[in-house]
């Protein structure tokens, strides 16, 4: 797997770990989970940049995704789904950081997507990505 997929894929499952141990830091959550998982130095890094900085930004990226989310109310999104979309979102349109093109981002979310979750949550994802990317004048290459 991709030291960058690899990475999203460790923060998904970080920022869905949150959701059943409130009170528990970003920092805490990452460490238990990568003290069980081997990651290069690179991969675990960027893992837990991406974790921190999504809950950091929380507010923010759920509002772009209820902007973009027509008809879905960001409560009534799958909880991986919007896990996803708030890795993809933060690396789009808040980070300088991010070491790939945005459709390369973009990718690897939706190949997440499909691993993670519904039949129908890489079209509902891609569907909104595609919109973030278009609207927001994201100009990375």
């Amino acid at each position: 797997m991709k030291p960058l997929r690899k990475a999203r894929e460790a923060a998904m499952q970080v920022l869905f770990q949150q959701g059943f141990q409130e009170g528990v830091s970003a920092q805490e959550l990452f460490n238990a989970f990568a003290d069980n998982f081997t990651f290069d130095n690179a991969t675990r890094d960027y893992a837990r940049f991406l974790t921190e900085n999504v809950i950091a930004e929380e507010a923010k990226i759920n509002e772009i995704i209820n902007r973009y989310s027509e008809n879905w109310r960001i409560d009534r999104i799958a909880v991986i789904d919007k896990i996803l979309l708030q890795i993809a979102i933060f690396e789009l349109c808040f980070s300088d950081a991010t070491p790939t093109a945005p459709k390369l981002t973009i990718t690897d979310i939706i190949d997440l997507a499909k691993k993670y979750s519904s039949q129908d949550s890489k079209n509902f994802i891609n569907g909104i990505l595609d919109q973030v990317f278009q609207q927001e004048n994201l100009s990375k290459s």
